[in-house]
């Protein structure tokens, strides 16, 4: 029973899917909490948006997060153009 439990678990955590990881920036920025400069690490993310106009398109969004502590940085977004459907 025990190693039925398991095996579900492991299926329901491995489906989801995972966020991109980038490796570590070697640009150091200020984080807020560390209140230091410091090394990020990325995270890209990508999603597809339609626009007031029915088009649809492709856009990444990066989230920097703090490599010491993992507090949020910054994010940006980037729009990479019009998604195949």
């Amino acid at each position: 029973m025990e190693v039925e439990r398991y095996a579900c678990e492991a299926r329901f955590f491995t489906s989801r899917p995972r966020p991109e990881r980038e490796p570590p920036t070697m640009n150091p920025e200020y984080c807020p909490r560390c209140r230091a400069s410091r090394n990020v690490s990325v995270q890209s993310i990508s999603r597809r948006v339609t626009t007031p106009d029915g088009e649809v398109r492709s856009v990444r969004t990066r989230s920097y997060h703090c490599g010491s502590c993992r507090q949020f940085i910054r994010s940006e977004e980037i729009e990479e153009g019009v998604a195949a459907s």
